[in-house]
C-alpha cells in the first residue's frame, strides 16, 4: 500500500485556500496516509451561528509516503507544492506529527494564536 508507515515519512503539501479537506480525501483516495488538524470555532452568519471544524494549519495538509514518488501529490487537484529545503521535500519526523495529533485529541481549547511576533516570548499554561 503507499501509505504504509514502516517504509514512508510524513511531509507537507501547501494546497490553495479552503482545500485541505478536499486534498485530504483525494489522497486517502490514492492509498496514501493524510492528516488535517483542525480545531472547532463558531461562525457567525446573519441569520445563524455554527460550529466549523477549520483546519489548525490554513493552506498545509500532512502527507504519509515514501519519499520518491511524488507525482501522486502533485497531481491531486487543490495542491500547490510540497513543502522542499531546495528541492527537496522536508520530511517530517512522526514524533511531531504524533504531537499535533495528542495536542488535537486532547480536551484543550486548541486554535491558533494571531498576535505572536518572532522572537517574542510566550508562556505555556496548563
Amino acid at each position: 500500500m503507499a501509505g504504509d508507515s514502516a517504509s514512508s515519512a510524513w511531509f507537507a503539501l501547501q494546497t490553495k485556500p479552503s482545500f485541505e479537506q478536499t486534498v485530504s480525501k483525494a489522497l486517502e483516495m490514492k492509498g496514501f496516509a493524510a492528516f488535517v488538524p483542525t480545531y472547532r470555532e463558531p461562525r457567525a452568519w446573519s441569520d445563524r451561528v455554527k460550529i466549523l471544524d477549520v483546519p489548525l494549519f490554513p493552506g498545509y495538509v500532512f502527507w504519509r509516503h515514501d519519499g520518491v514518488r511524488t507525482l501522486p501529490a502533485l497531481t491531486t487537484p487543490g495542491v500547490r507544492s510540497i513543502v522542499s529545503f531546495g528541492r527537496v521535500p522536508a520530511e517530517i519526523p512522526e514524533c511531531e506529527i504524533e504531537s499535533v495529533r495528542r495536542f488535537i485529541d486532547s480536551n484543550l481549547n486548541v486554535k491558533p494564536w494571531p498576535f505572536l511576533r518572532v522572537g517574542q516570548t510566550v508562556r505555556v499554561e496548563k
